[in-house]
């Protein structure tokens, strides 16, 4: 490390590489560091690797302290090595200045959280003396394991350690339970996979082996880093014997460390989406390589290559020593230089090993080729041929590590945004840039060694064609700036060992059938009952086997698809053949239609097997009949099986097909080989194949619920692809026969039939909670195959009259495919509200477990709404239609088996509809994922394009400087007060007297007054005020969070999921939420708010599904921006940074305090790569979660060049400093003080620009979210791949800072009853099931015999409209209510006007807020961060204040017992400045009232009475703001001379007046003028109060300064 450096690089606790000022350097940079020996040197650097100590050395005296105190506490008896010695000799020169330790303790502790500060956690003082001693040694034995196994510190058992240390975890009563027996008992006895299982595994393995001294070996490895090239190979061939093995483990494998990734892999990760802020974004990569390639040509080879090399192999530059040069090492990665490529171990990755089974290396193991660049290729065997190295490492001149703080350094100067290209990010990067490129997660995975891509289990089934792995790669390495040459000689395929070849299986498959056909058409018709079972022995054993390989089936013991799981219409089949998990218990697939027509004639042998035997075995014939006709409700008898010697059936399995297999040496899973081939080769991209296959790891569900992938598509694209290669095969045609029906009228029941491997549930399924379901069921193709037969039996002739006829309208045309939400819509309809503009009805539906559910109804259900009459008083329920739907079953020749018959209907509804919509729609349609739904105002205004009618004006949520920690106070003083002995009901009712006089939680967003709600609600629960102290010291976080969010998007924008699981968090607290009280207290504030969420558990739908929400329109978005562009006089005013403000938040979806906070470096506006601007924690925004670190691109060329516009100004104005915020005022630097003034001009265009007064700018985030996800759903959506449509919600979540797509979906999207309409339309056109002319003549009247006519002419589907005929003005019949959209808005407004009086009222009123905190003695800073002043306003009113108090003769000062949050929520509703200054008063007038106020709040007193009447002109406005005056009139003795003065008051309008003795009035006043609330208390009597005088005081007073400031 070079200490004349001023900045050093420090790898952050998240990865993230970032320089910050050199600290004090501690041990790490003493003077003497310079002349320590190699051996001490060396050995620091062990320790700062081995315990992530910041390379600034910050850290190590702290380390090295308390790690000496650990050894000492340690029994020599328990470790016998010579590790400890040598480690408290070194620890010993280390740890020579207390203070040093202190100071990175201190340090360390002002860090957010990372290994070191947890592992340095000292052990509680509550804890018993050998307790503390036994958890040192605990330490000391972690460490010892870490350092001899060359192991990095993890996060993991550095937190659980942390835990430990605080008493929270294992307690230890004593050092002699250190012994690994000991130990292992507790080990076993906790739940696998818990970091306290992890943590006393590794005390277990450290007490049960001897420690291995590193300090020796690294000694003899470092000296040869230093080496020239000569002398480094020398040494190197004399360390290799050794110290090879521990070398080898010096650094973790890279392979291993490749593959273990996927264990710590999210969803999101898995999902293989590449816009993640971990990794460099492709088009960030397409600009960065290039600038490497420049600093490679221009002198630093070294780092050039080094990042190159990163990149490729995905190996840092710290473990270069663990990729060797040549093919013929065994190591997991390695470089062929010979071939010029890249080799990964294939069978390590894709073998089954545990830590009691590892994996072996050997010789014949096989290797994935990758070619590397040609450059680099070239390059590396230059600097071989001159060096002789044999590893990576051995290339370059760099001490072991600097190449990488040297790669690092340069990386950060070629950095575009604060999205650095950081080594681990490009480690990580290049797989999903192939994937981005090519969209098969199994290449991508080859070439990037990156294993969450997809999973393993593709890698046994794929080839991977080394000519497509060329051909990616060179057009991969073009892209990025390379020459797109690769280096190197032709490589060989690689991939599964039980490929077979193309003619082999076609060979297979002309045979089979060949066989099927002629046993099916050479048995005679008169033959003996053993021939006919011979014959179909022959026909299913090898029509199944040409079915398993065809439809890739695996293995199984016995078959489990049977004929319920197959609809021979369609193709679509269910099979049940993996239950490992809960998304593998079932997979879907699709006949190709030639395999169509081999079943159809399979089953017609099955009808004519059953006719010849059904004299023989009667039972058995109709078994089997009920097979061949699929006409029973259960199984009752397998698909495939045969018959044995004796008549029987069983089951065909693997086994009876295996000789058939054999002799076409192939294994039993030979087709899930060739089929994965096959797709790939004929382009299907590996979403499509794992899909098929039924393979995925979370996150890749393809038709799971985060998935915008409707089944049928992906279903299809496979079928296309088996049926092209089946029509090259010359196969025979199915045979045509004809089925025998048996003569039995007699109603027969059978046992049913249940597969071996449905019996049992396995554990793996039993015990995955929370995991995503299959969403297939075994029943769900036979109940599809229904649902067309009902759909056209109820589209022939006239429906069902009243209210079961819109219930079955409801489920068939409108696909509502529940019963809850059928019941709701009823009731809606009965006694709610009917929606209506023109042709166009919705209705929004409240079925309790689902929340708010739009229907858009079909002008079938339309019409049969003002047909049916009204119901009387008595609910519709399932039992009012369910007769009528029994009747409907009956007629239509179905049955629902004894079931409800509305629960059939929809179940049937449900599943034909699961099929063919996208995976997220499904889910939302069938409950068990939820959205949003805009107000039906938001609807009106989109349809109309007009405002709504303008309200009076709100109070916008305050974004103030909460104190909520002097009521808390006062709670804890009122708590001390109570002894622990005696009641504490004077106390509470002392404390709710308290909270009276504080005043109610006006506002939402205050901190202070939702804790003054919370603890009224806890005084109503609790008896004890020690309790109530507890839980409102614990919710206080969750509250603190909450009112942050309500300021900053408004109640609307709270996301409780996120809220509830993040925001609490005490960050004092390491344990969270594992306190009962902690959990008791949130869920107890989250009762009181009316929530239904709980810390662990949800109780009905979540809020946001109860909630309307608020998007806009793109003519109001457009309008808001042309708003405040109309007012914009000068580059960068706060008119143009609100414009593009507003233009960044509805192109991308931004909280508001992401976007004010966006710095310079954060944006970048070039041409390459793409603009795009960059969300991180290094800015001043304070980021929710983790997750909202993001990387977002900017596709408005209008906003790109306002964004372009201010970045080039800020950037002059401020020399270049990347720093700045890019929506700064012109003298911020780096504050943003500005913005809460730019969140106004946003709130208020949007506003305008709507009409909805409730509206805020994190509306926008929501309206970008639903037009992202719409654009995806939408059925008329561009032909896109299914890996991007299965990767999109992942994407889109990604981009709007959420960790999952329910959270985006939940919370934001409010489109799903378009989507729902939109693709129940298209699927039922798909259906190709019109409308009967008897059908359309019940629902319009027009005869049949028309509409006949009118088929005939051929006019398609123009032929009918069910709403001919129907006024637009009809009244419904049902009973609802219609409400025209255009009553919601304001006929002919299409904008509100912003004039001039609105922006005066605005600033008027925060001067009156500023003037009133001043008052209150509040800061400067805060008062202006409250009232939202800019710097110039804030200095005009310090200066007028200043002048005032000159004037005075004492100083004006507001009352000690006024409510700070009461007067600004006051203050902001009243619009009393705007009132009082629209009387336009003389200034001297103003001027005098305010000096008669000695101390604000209290009454104002004049001199003489005809001074108090010159304010007559104040009276109006004053009582416009529900505020009464009272005036008092010194009496002068002389009852004329009073009645006289009472009655120019009376006259004047003054609401009270009085005369009261001299003694009432200070010395030198005659008239007091007192202000009071307009109600009067029960007697009439009028009393002052102090708050009511403050804001008339404070009002005038800002009027009064603001008229000096104009003149």
């Amino acid at each position: 490390m070079d200490d004349t450096n001023p900045c050093t690089l420090m790898p952050s606790p998240e990865g993230e590489d970032y320089l910050r000022p050199a600290e004090p350097q501690s041990t790490a940079s003493h003077p003497e560091a310079e002349t320590q020996s190699d051996e001490l040197r060396h050995a620091r650097q062990l320790l700062i690797r081995t315990f992530a100590v910041p390379i600034s050395g910050i850290g190590l005296a702290a380390l090295a302290h308390e790690l000496r105190a650990d050894l000492d506490a340690l029994d020599r008896g328990i470790v016998s090595t010579e590790l400890p010695d040598a480690l408290r000799k070194l620890l010993d020169t280390l740890c020579q200045d207390r203070a040093d330790a202190v100071r990175d303790l201190a340090y360390l502790r002002s860090l957010p959280a990372c290994p070191l500060r947890d592992l340095l956690t000292q052990p509680s003082l509550t804890l018993p003396p050998p307790e503390r001693r036994c958890l040192r040694s605990v330490r000391a034995l972690l460490a010892l394991h870490l350092l001899s196994e060359s192991n990095g510190l993890g996060r993991t058992l550095a937190a659980e350690l942390s835990r430990w240390m605080r008493g929270k975890g294992l307690r230890f009563a004593q050092p002699l339970e250190l012994s690994a027996d000991e130990l292992r008992l507790r080990r076993d006895s906790l739940p696998p996979g818990t970091p306290q299982a992890a943590l006393m595994a590794v005390l277990v393995e450290a007490l049960s082996r001897k420690f291995s001294n590193p300090f020796v070996t690294r000694r003899a490895v470092q000296v040869i880093s230093h080496s020239s090239g000569e002398e480094r190979r020398e040494a190197h061939e004399a360390a290799s014997e050794v110290g090879s093995d521990q070398q080898a483990r010096s650094v973790a494998d890279p392979l291993r460390g490749r593959k273990a990734t996927i264990g710590k892999a999210g969803c999101r990760v898995l999902s293989g989406t590449p816009a993640l802020y971990e990794y460099a974004q492709p088009f960030e990569l397409e600009a960065i390589v290039p600038k490497i390639l420049d600093r490679w040509r221009t002198g630093q080879e070294d780092e050039a290559l080094g990042a190159l090399l990163t990149l490729h192999l995905g190996v840092m530059p710290s473990s270069f020593c663990q990729v060797p040069l040549t093919s013929e090492s065994g190591a997991g990665i390695r470089i062929n230089l010979a071939a010029g490529c890249l080799e990964w171990n294939l069978d390590e990755v894709i073998g089954r090993h545990t830590p009691d089974n590892s994996f072996t290396r050997s010789s014949s193991d096989r290797y994935v080729q990758v070619p590397l660049p040609s450059e680099t290729v070239a390059e590396l065997r230059r600097r071989q041929q001159s060096t002789g190295g044999k590893t990576l490492a051995d290339l370059f001149d760099s001490e072991k590590g600097h190449l990488g703080k040297k790669t690092k350094l340069m990386l950060r100067e070629l950095s575009l945004t604060s999205h650095r290209p950081a080594l681990k990010r490009l480690s990580f990067s290049w797989g999903r840039y192939v994937l981005s490129r090519t969209g098969d997660e199994t290449y991508a995975a080859a070439m990037g060694v990156d294993f969450t891509l997809g999973t393993t289990a593709n890698l046994n089934y794929c080839l991977l064609r080394a000519a497509r792995i060329r051909s990616i790669a060179s057009e991969c390495y073009r892209r990025v700036g390379l020459s797109g040459n690769c280096g190197g000689q032709p490589l060989p395929d690689v991939g599964s060992l039980r490929l077979i070849p193309d003619a082999t299986a076609r060979a297979f498959i002309r045979d089979s059938l060949s066989i099927v056909r002629t046993a099916m058409t050479g048995v005679p018709r008169r033959c003996a009952i053993e021939v006919v079972h011979e014959a179909h022995n022959l026909v299913a054993t090898h029509f199944y086997a040409a079915l398993k390989f065809i439809l890739a089936g695996r293995s199984l013991q016995e078959e489990t698809l049977t004929r319920r799981c197959i609809d021979v219409e369609t193709g679509l089949f269910v099979v049940t053949d993996k239950r490992t998990a809960r998304y593998h218990e079932h997979r879907l697939g699709c006949l190709p239609p030639t395999l169509r027509e081999w079943l159809r004639a399979y089953l017609a042998w099955l009808s004519s097997v059953a006719y010849r035997m059904a004299s023989i075995d009667p039972h058995l014939a109709r078994a089997i009949r009920s097979v061949a006709e699929g006409d029973t409700k259960v199984e009752a008898h397998p698909l495939f099986f045969c018959f044995s010697a004796n008549g029987t059936t069983a089951p065909l399995g693997a086994h009876d097909i295996s000789p058939i297999l054999g002799r076409h040496q192939m294994a039993s899973n030979a087709g899930r080989h060739f089929l994965d081939v096959l797709f790939r080769d004929a382009g299907l991209d590996s979403a499509a194949v794992m899909g098929w296959m039924g393979r995925a790891m979370p996150g890749q569900e393809i038709i799971g619920a985060a998935s915008s992938v409707a089944p049928l598509e992906f279903l299809l694209r496979c079928a296309t692809v088996i049926e092209d290669w089946l029509s090259e095969l010359a196969l025979p045609p199915a045979p045509a026969m004809s089925s025998r029906k048996l003569h039995d009228a007699r109603h027969h029941t059978h046992p049913e039939y249940r597969p071996v491997l449905l019996d049992d549930c396995p554990a793996s399924l039993k015990d995955a909670k929370g995991a995503e379901p299959c969403p297939i069921g075994r029943d769900t193709i036979h109940l599809a195959a229904q649902f067309p037969d009902l759909l056209r039996f109820w589209r022939t002739d006239s429906p069902p009259g009243g209210w079961a006829g819109i219930a079955l309208s409801l489920i068939f045309e409108d696909a509502i495919v529940l019963d809850e939400e059928v019941i709701a819509v009823l009731q809606e309809l009965r006694q709610g509200i009917l929606y209506r503009h023109r042709e166009i009805h919705f209705v929004d539906a409240r079925p309790a477990p689902l929340g708010i559910r739009r229907v858009w109804l079909s002008p079938i259900t339309v019409r049969l709404i003002y047909q049916t009459p009204a119901l009387g008083g008595s609910l519709v329920t399932l039992d009012t239609i369910s007769e009528a739907f029994r009747l409907f079953l009956t007629m239509s020749g179905a049955d629902s088996a004894g079931g409800s018959p509305v629960s059939y209907v929809t179940a049937c509804a449900r599943a034909y509809f699961a099929l063919r919509t996208p995976g997220i729609l499904r889910a939302w349609m069938d409950g068990s994922k939820f959205s949003r739904t805009v107000r039906p105002h938001c609807v009106a205004r989109q349809y109309l394009g007009l405002c709504e009618p303008p309200a009076p004006r709100v109070s916008r949520n305050s974004r103030t400087v909460r104190r909520p920690d002097a009521f808390r106070k006062h709670v804890r003083d009122i708590c001390d007060d109570v002894p622990a002995s005696k009641s504490h009901r004077r106390a509470i009712d002392e404390l709710r007297e308290w909270l009276d006089e504080t005043g109610s939680a006006d506002d939402p967003s205050s901190e202070h007054e939702l804790s003054v709600g919370y603890c009224r609600s806890l005084l109503d629960r609790h008896d004890n005020v020690h309790t109530i102290l507890r839980y409102l010291t614990a919710a206080a976080p969750f509250l603190h969070a909450l009112s942050r969010v309500i300021a900053s998007d408004g109640l609307e924008g709270v996301d409780w999921l996120e809220l509830i699981n993040e925001a609490p968090e005490d960050k004092d607290a390491h344990d969270g939420h594992d306190s009962a009280p902690t959990r008791a207290a949130i869920n107890q504030a989250l009762d009181w708010l009316g929530i239904d969420y709980r810390l662990g558990r949800r109780v009905g739908p979540p809020p946001a599904a109860l909630r309307y929400t608020d998007l806009l329109t793109d003519r109001e978005t457009r309008l808001a921006i042309s708003m405040l562009a109309a007012r914009r006089r000068t580059p960068g005013d706060e008119w143009h940074r609100a414009e593009a403000a507003l233009r960044l938040m509805s192109d991308v979806a931004l909280r508001w305090d992401e976007i004010i906070n966006l710095r310079l470096t954060d944006v970048w506006i070039g041409s390459s790569p793409a603009p795009h601007i960059v969300v991180t924690n290094e800015s001043r925004a304070a980021l929710k979660t983790r997750n909202a670190r993001r990387v977002l691109p900017l596709n408005g060329m209008e906003t790109i060049r306002e964004v372009r516009a201010l970045y080039d100004l800020r950037s002059s104005r401020f020399g270049g400093d990347k720093m700045i915020p890019l929506l700064g005022a012109d003298l911020e630097d780096r504050a943003t003080d500005s913005g809460d003034r730019i969140h106004d001009l946003v709130t208020e265009a949007l506003r305008r620009a709507s009409g909805a007064w409730g509206i805020h700018p994190h509306c926008t985030r929501g309206t970008v979210i639903t037009s992202e996800i719409d654009a995806v759903l939408s059925p008329s959506r561009h032909e896109r791949r299914p890996i991007d449509l299965r990767q999109a919600l992942y994407s889109i979540s990604a981009r709007a800072g959420h960790g999952h797509p329910d959270v985006t979906v939940g919370e934001y999207f409010a489109g799903m009853d378009h989507q729902r309409r939109d693709w129940a339309t298209e699927i039922l056109r798909a259906a190709d099931c019109p409308p009967r002319p008897a059908f359309l003549e019940a629902l319009t009247g027009i005869a049949a015999a028309t509409y006949r006519k009118r088929l005939s002419r051929g006019l398609n589907d123009d032929w009918f409209d069910v709403l001919e005929g129907l006024q637009s003005d009809a009244i419904p019949t049902v009973g609802a209510k219609v409400c025209e959209l255009g009553s919601l808005v304001q006929a002919g407004l299409e904008e509100i006007p912003w004039t001039d009086a609105d922006l005066q009222e605005e600033r008027l009123t925060a001067t009156a807020i500023y003037l009133g905190l001043r008052m209150l003695k509040e800061e400067i800073h805060s008062a202006r961060l409250t009232a939202r002043l800019t710097r110039q306003e804030t200095e005009s009113a310090e200066q007028m204040l200043s002048e005032l108090q000159r004037a005075r003769l004492t100083r004006l000062a507001g009352r000690r017992d006024l409510s700070r949050q009461r007067f600004i929520t006051e203050m902001a509703k009243a619009r009393l400045p705007a009132a009082i200054a629209a009387c336009n008063l003389d200034a001297d007038l103003l001027r005098e009232v305010v000096l008669a106020a000695h101390t604000a709040g209290d009454p104002l007193t004049f001199a003489r009475p005809e001074h108090a009447l010159r304010m007559s002109p104040l009276l109006g406005p004053i009582r416009s703001a529900d505020i009464q005056t009272v005036c008092l009139v010194r009496s002068s003795g002389q009852s004329a001379v009073d009645t006289c003065w009472l009655d120019r008051f009376r006259n004047a309008g003054f609401g009270s007046v009085q005369c009261r003795p001299p003694r009432d009035f200070p010395r030198g006043s005659q008239c007091k003028v007192l202000f009071c609330p307009k109600s009067s208390d029960s007697a009439g009597h009028r009393r002052a109060s102090p708050r009511h005088a403050f804001l008339v005081t404070i009002s005038i007073l800002a009027v009064h300064f603001r008229k000096e400031l104009k003149q």
